[in-house]
């Protein structure tokens, strides 16, 4: 039933416009007033040249301009059309003067061309509407299955850093590895709800940010952060887990610095929201090879979603690795 009733099923889209035509033209036959001489059409008569109108006309744009327009064979449609149009308009005149309704042959050949004229216009108008309602469903599935593998590539990224850091906590401080699988799960629990969902609240990201980066700061005593938050606060709606990535670059390439630091803002005004943070990093002989994967898919997601951003990186300045993204016009929780 689901499939017959999609919008894509040409009988189903037929059967009710001809349910929306038939009643529209009967209840304005029978509220039509009353012309002596001329004899009102019986309900059958009605129904019967209702059904043979729209079978000329479903016909002519299922047989001919389906096959031959659609095809650039406009030679032959044309051919087609005229030699329809008089075959329709004889049988027409003949029907009327057999039911005793005066008519006139010019007029039913008239009638007849701007039946099909009107027809053939819906009926283009119709299939330019399919093309694009496909095209789109088309586009929004691929979408959707690129978003989703992009969502995908999270966890186990995640997931393996956490298990270096926890391999290197056991080896040094192994007295600590309770309270860092403890700390693991509930960042575990967080990206596992957050990804079933479209949108999150910022504060929550905010808080799984700090909570990520207490997690990985035992590493070192050494690295200093400072989290600031630049005007009022807003309750925005966002992708979930859009600046992990970020965050954990900065952390892995700060680590190779002997004082990292590390500086996030998060800047909030009425519609926008900035996200800048800044890691100190080693410019030359680093050790650490980037892939830049992360970086490419907070990319393709933002591209995908359709969030208007701008993202820019700095790095003018020796040994700091600057990165501030911008999001405009971000929905607000209710």
């Amino acid at each position: 039933m689901t499939t017959w009733l999609t919008y894509e099923n040409i009988w189903a889209r037929n059967l009710l416009f001809a349910t929306f035509l038939f009643t529209f033209l009967f209840t304005q036959t029978k509220l039509s007033p009353v012309i002596p001489g001329i004899p009102m059409p019986k309900d059958v008569e009605i129904i019967s040249m209702f059904i043979l109108t729209y079978a000329v006309i479903f016909t002519h744009n299922y047989f001919n301009i389906r096959r031959f327009v659609f095809q650039k064979k406009y030679l032959i449609s044309i051919c087609i059309s005229i030699g329809y149009i008089v075959i329709c308009a004889s049988i027409s005149y003949r029907i009327n003067r057999y039911l005793g309704f005066p008519t006139k042959y010019i007029s039913e050949l008239l009638s007849t061309l701007f039946m099909l004229f009107l027809g053939t216009c819906i009926y283009l108008c119709n299939q330019w509407v399919i093309q694009n309602v496909v095209q789109t469903k088309k586009i929004l599935l691929h979408r959707e299955a690129e978003l989703t593998f992009l969502k995908q590539q999270l966890s186990p990224h995640f997931l393996l850093n956490a298990i270096n850091n926890l391999y290197g906590t056991a080896l040094v401080s192994p007295e600590v590895i309770t309270d860092k699988i403890l700390e693991l799960s509930d960042l575990l629990r967080y990206q596992i709800e957050s990804t079933t969902k479209e949108t999150v609240c910022v504060t929550d990201e905010m808080d799984f940010i700090e909570n990520y980066i207490n997690y990985t700061n035992y590493k070192t005593n050494d690295l200093q952060i400072t989290n600031c938050i630049v005007g009022e606060e807003r309750a925005f709606r966002l992708p979930p887990l859009l600046f992990l990535p970020l965050i954990e670059n900065a952390i892995k390439y700060a680590a190779e610095i002997e004082h990292p630091l590390i500086d996030i803002t998060w800047r909030f005004e009425p519609e926008n929201l900035t996200f800048c943070i800044q890691n100190s990093y080693r410019s030359q002989d680093s050790t650490i090879k980037g892939t830049k994967i992360g970086l490419e898919n907070l990319k393709k997601r933002l591209q995908i979603l359709n969030i208007k951003h701008a993202l820019n990186i700095d790095t003018q300045f020796l040994n700091i690795y600057k990165i501030e993204l911008k999001l405009w016009k971000l929905p607000i929780n209710a």
